[in-house]
């Protein structure tokens, strides 16, 4: 039967006689069913109808056909989606490959917005086609009353096929973002707590596992950044992993813009292959702001396998002494960014150590500060630094300097001290020879004058001869009455003193006193201020004494 005019569009073609080849043959025009049934659904059907739409001329162009039904196992002979009406899962590719199947099965590619297939599912968006802020969201609604204590929006998993090693890398999630205008963000996470009064135990914006398989993992992070530069542009202010705390709640306890901890390892420390445990770990320059707190030792390298040109330092308390200590504040308010400690501070000033200790002064930048919205908050400057562990071992070497000086010094004192008991046992013999002189002195003058004396008066009477001092000092004439010579001769060039004491020890005067070199020398000494009596006349050389006695008599 054929609804149309087949004989007019004969007389328009009579080369090409169209006649109806089917029971129902629809010549042109559509085909409408103004009464729809509302019979209920034949939940026992298993095909549907369809129209083929190969080339128009092509036979089979708009024929009515039939396709099987989905059958919800994914292995039905045409299906293109499985349909689990009880549990309400619409789903495609869930079964295991078969090459005769038409059904898709796990080896079918899905693409929306592109004919690039190159993952399991991709999405192309371009906002020329249509502005949207995104390509994917996925918002999901947890209940703590489910079978689930945890939930996830979304999940990215990878791992190597059953019987293969898997690939070289593998990335669980990553996200890309190029030519980002002001702000660029790969991989973003935020996690907020409740709201209410319920406490939340952790939240974490990203969170990072890394856990090795059977054998053995060279290096595992948990979470590894990585700045690169990639193009032609520059980048002002590079950081591989970069943490901050928002000073915006002051119930917050305890703030780390970075937290890292590892559990405590203590190693033999002489063992070369001691690796120990690594809170955090840095292989370049660190700088703090504000103080830096230690639960334990700091220890700096110093293995001398490590080092080369290792002298000694000498005149170490030059620098020492030409520093200043002082007491300081800081002016927190001119540079906020730097974070310097307040209140009271205690140390040196760097332009004057770098006058004399300039290896422990070094300059140090300090990059530019920007915001959230990209505007400078501080411009790039640069200060200069002290390395105080420097000083250690300067001021170790001056105290071993001081020390030597002391030893020095204390020994010089004890040759002194015994000089000066030598001098004292000295002068304690002389008394004693003098206790004796005076006794004899005393009976001479009792007794009635010699007739020599008498004759020849003062210029007769013997000398006192000490023949052990008289090389290097002699006094002539002695007796006297009122002036004599004082003959010295000095062995060696130094400092020498002639003084003359009385007879209970008194230092009467320094005669003479000069820095000579060795060879004879005289002293003439003028009495007549003195009575008479017994009196001393010592040679210092160097703090060496000689004593003469000499006897001043009356007319």
């Amino acid at each position: 039967m054929g609804v149309g005019d087949f004989f007019a569009g004969n007389l328009d073609d009579l080369g090409n006689i169209d006649e109806p080849t089917e029971r129902l043959d629809v010549l042109n025009g559509r085909v409408r069913v103004r009464d729809l049934p509302n019979d209920p659904q034949a939940g026992t059907l298993q095909r549907y109808l369809v129209v083929d739409d190969v080339d128009s001329d092509d036979p089979e162009f708009g024929a009515i056909k039939w396709r099987n039904l989905p059958t919800g196992t994914g292995g039905g002979a045409d299906c293109d989606w499985d349909i689990l009406t009880g549990s309400r899962v619409l789903r495609s590719g869930s079964a295991a490959p078969n090459p005769t199947s038409s059904c898709p099965d796990r080896g079918w590619l899905y693409s929306v917005g592109t004919q690039n297939y190159g993952y399991k599912m991709r999405i192309f968006h371009d906002d020329l086609d249509r502005n949207v802020p995104g390509g994917l969201q996925v918002d999901y609604k947890g209940d703590d009353g489910g079978p689930y204590s945890y939930g996830y929006a979304m999940y990215g998993g990878m791992s190597a096929s059953a019987g293969t090693p898997g690939p070289g890398t593998m990335t669980g999630v990553r996200g890309n973002v190029t030519g980002a205008r002001r702000t660029g963000t790969g991989v973003y996470g935020m996690a907020t707590g409740t709201g209410g009064s319920e406490d939340a135990l952790d939240i974490h914006g990203v969170h990072g596992v890394a856990a090795p398989g059977g054998g053995t993992t060279r290096r595992a992070y948990g979470v590894m950044g990585l700045v690169s530069a990639q193009g032609t542009g520059a980048i002002t202010n590079a950081y591989g992993v970069h943490g901050s705390v928002a000073n915006t709640d002051p119930a917050t306890t305890f703030r780390a813009g970075v937290y890292g901890t590892s559990p405590v390892v203590y190693t033999d420390t002489n063992s070369t292959g001691a690796l120990g445990s690594w809170a955090g770990y840095f292989q370049g320059m660190v700088r703090i702001s504000s103080n830096a707190y230690v639960n334990g030792n700091v220890l700096v390298t110093s293995d001398a396998s490590l080092k080369t040109n290792v002298e000694d330092i000498t005149n170490a308390r030059e620098p020492i002494a030409a520093l200043q200590p002082k007491s300081y504040e800081f002016i927190p308010q001119q540079h906020p960014h730097m974070q310097m400690p307040p209140g009271r501070q205690l140390g040196l000033m760097a332009p004057e150590v770098q006058e004399v200790l300039p290896e422990l002064v070094e300059r140090v930048p300090i990059p530019a500060e920007y915001d959230t919205t990209g505007t400078m908050v501080a411009e790039a400057t640069s200060h200069l630094a002290i390395n105080y562990n420097g000083f250690i071992p300067v001021l170790i070497a001056a105290v071993k300097e001081q020390q030597q000086t002391i030893s020095e010094v204390t020994a010089s004192v004890a040759q002194e001290a015994s000089e000066m008991q030598d001098l004292r046992n000295l002068l304690e013999e002389q008394r004693t020879r003098i206790d004796h002189m005076e006794q004899l002195l005393a009976e001479c003058c009792n007794r009635p004058a010699p007739d020599g004396l008498r004759e020849g008066g003062i210029n007769n009477v013997p000398e006192l001869h000490d023949t052990e001092g008289d090389r290097k000092l002699r006094i002539q004439p002695n007796p006297f009455s009122e002036s004599t010579t004082v003959f010295y001769m000095l062995e060696r060039s130094g400092r020498s003193q002639l003084m003359a004491n009385s007879a209970d020890g008194k230092q009467l005067r320094v005669l003479q006193e000069a820095n000579l070199e060795s060879g004879s020398y005289q002293y003439e000494w003028n009495t007549a201020d003195l009575a008479a009596g017994i009196y001393y006349v010592t040679l210092l050389l160097d703090g060496q004494p000689v004593v003469k006695k000499a006897v001043k008599v009356n007319r």
